[in-house]
Order: structure tokens, then C-alpha cells, then sequence
């Protein structure tokens, strides 16, 4: 009966072992990556959007934008903001309003003014700090191009953005309000969104966890973590009966 458990203990430990034996190839290579984030740089972004896809992570498009010209829409996604199709800004924080100026574009977020050029490169980023008062809205009119609506009132900017008066009279004003983006830049800017939400690191958690090949693959991973433990508890079991085994035929082979 012994020898009998002890034959079963050592095949069960042998396949046991070679199926875990993959696990602890794969675990070790990624708890080592991922100990090494910052060396890595794991922290960049995955260039394709096929892996979001695949891990099935909830990323959508945004649904609107703000059109300051008939050429150009601005957008905001879960953590950057658009010009068009193109990331101009990593800010997450709610955009609030957009305006045409005579050099480019002026956008507002609830962390800060953005002054981007025709082109949508940034130029300059304002922090609401550095406002007269925190900015709710962008307003402009025939002759100024750039007003800032705020809790103390409405203030113009000169050209250069570096000085701010108060405006007196608010009839004249227009904004820009929010539309639904259109279909093809929607869908572009989803591929976009796709590729910013997924980070190297996370990509390597999700395949060090087993949650990268769906909810088979936890369950198969955590089977991997039971044989472990069973290599571990048995390991000893064997190694007990083994030398106990040796011991007694050594006491019964013949000087």
C-alpha cells in the first residue's frame, strides 16, 4: 500500500511539475520586468491598439468636440486631449472650451490655457493659477479674439496672452459649444484611445496574472499555483518515504 502511494505521489509531482515548469518560466520572466518597471520603461504606451482588443478593455471614443474653425475639431479623451487626430496635450482633466485667435487656437481645460498653433503644436500652457481668476469658458467677439469667463467676471487678452483686462460690456460675445464629433474621426481617435490606455506594464500584469487569455486563463493559472503548493507539500512526502525506504533496506542487506 505504501509503495503504492508512493508511486502515484511521484507521477502526479513528475506531470505536475512539467505543467507548472511553464508557469514559473512565464512568472519569472515577468515578476522580473515588472520589479524592473522603471528601468524598462514600461510605463510607455503598447503602439498597437490590436492588444486593448484583446484584453477586451472598455476604451470608447470621445463623442464630442469643439469646432473653433470648419477645419479642426478638439477633443478630449480619458487622459489627453486632441487636436484633430493627434495628441496635443496629456492633461485629464474636463475640456471646457475652445476659440479661435489670430495665430492658432486657444483651448481651455480645468487644469489650464492651452495655445496651440494653426499646426496644433503647443506654444504655451497657462496654468488656471495664472489667470486673473479660474476660467469656466472662452468667449470671443469681432474684435477681440479671446475672452475668459470667470466667477469675477469677463477679461480679454492682448496678443501675447501675458496681460488680461476686465470687459465691460458681454453683448457682442459668442463661444463655441459642443457637437458630436464626426463618424471617421471618431473611429480614428478610438485607436488612439486604445493605444493610450494600454502601457507596457500593465500588458505584463495582465499576462503575469492570466487574466490576458480570458477567464480560462486565471483559472489555469491558479491550477498552476496549486501545483505549485502540491510540489511543495509533496516534494518532502516523497523525500521522507524515499530515505525511510533506503534506511530500511539498508538494515536488512546482508554484511
Amino acid at each position: 500500500m505504501h509503495h503504492r502511494v508512493t508511486r502515484i505521489l511521484r507521477k502526479l509531482h513528475a506531470w505536475f511539475g512539467l505543467f507548472a515548469a511553464v508557469f514559473v518560466i512565464l512568472w519569472s520572466i515577468t515578476g522580473v520586468l515588472l520589479n524592473h518597471a522603471e528601468q524598462f520603461h514600461l510605463e510607455r504606451h503598447v503602439s498597437s491598439a490590436r492588444f486593448a482588443d484583446w484584453l477586451k478593455l472598455p476604451v470608447s471614443a470621445p463623442q464630442t468636440g469643439i469646432a473653433p474653425d470648419s477645419a479642426i475639431w478638439i477633443s478630449s479623451g480619458l487622459t489627453n486631449k486632441y487636436f484633430a487626430d493627434r495628441e496635443f496635450a496629456d492633461d485629464a482633466s474636463r475640456l471646457l472650451s475652445a476659440v479661435k485667435i489670430p495665430y492658432g487656437y486657444a483651448v481651455l481645460t480645468e487644469q489650464a490655457l492651452w495655445l496651440l498653433s494653426d499646426s496644433g503644436e503647443v506654444l504655451e500652457k497657462i496654468n488656471q493659477s495664472l489667470l486673473p481668476a479660474r476660467a469656466d469658458q472662452l468667449w470671443f467677439s469681432a474684435q477681440t479674439p479671446l475672452i475668459i469667463e470667470t466667477p469675477a467676471g469677463f477679461f480679454s487678452a492682448n496678443d501675447e496672452v501675458s496681460d488680461w483686462n476686465r470687459v465691460s460690456t458681454t453683448d457682442a460675445l459668442q463661444k463655441h459649444q459642443a457637437q458630436p464629433l464626426p463618424t471617421e474621426l471618431q473611429a480614428q481617435l478610438l485607436k488612439r484611445e486604445k493605444r493610450a490606455v494600454l502601457s507596457w506594464q500593465r500588458l505584463i500584469q495582465e499576462i503575469h496574472s492570466g487574466r490576458a487569455f480570458g477567464a480560462l486563463g486565471v483559472y489555469i493559472a491558479d491550477f498552476a499555483a496549486l501545483c505549485l503548493l502540491f510540489l511543495a507539500l509533496s516534494g518532502p512526502v516523497l523525500w521522507w518515504r524515499l530515505s525511510r525506504r533506503a534506511k530500511s533496506a539498508a538494515k536488512h542487506r546482508p554484511h
